[in-house]
């Protein structure tokens, strides 16, 4: 696991609300993917995203075999955690000033059913 101190080079960013307290703003910042060594002596990709002002603000990564993974599985992961964990937590009242209903403009992973 990777210890990301900061997003880096912030290349995408989105603001997000909460529906009835258009006040508080939610900052979703996507950073430039990275190569990074990996154990087994190869590199790999590492794309930084970071999630600010609700939940935990920390930066997290999603990494991929180049960079084209890992920006497809970061953008994937957030919709993940804005869709499941605080849209439930919220009563899926993040809005997205381009979006109908609770599209937030995020891919979610598909469904492995």
């Amino acid at each position: 696991m990777f210890d990301l101190k900061d997003i880096g080079e912030v290349v995408a960013e989105r603001n997000l609300y909460l529906e009835g307290q258009p006040q508080a703003r939610i900052k979703v910042l996507l950073g430039r993917p990275q190569r990074r060594p990996a154990p087994s002596n190869e590199e790999f990709s590492l794309c930084p995203y970071q999630i600010v002002g609700i939940g935990d603000e920390g930066v997290k990564a999603a990494g991929g075999v180049d960079s084209f993974q890992a920006l497809q599985l970061a953008l994937e992961m957030i919709g993940a955690e804005l869709y499941l964990k605080y849209g439930i937590e919220h009563g899926h009242k993040l809005r997205w000033e381009a979006g109908k209903g609770t599209d937030l403009g995020f891919p979610v992973p598909a469904d492995p059913s």
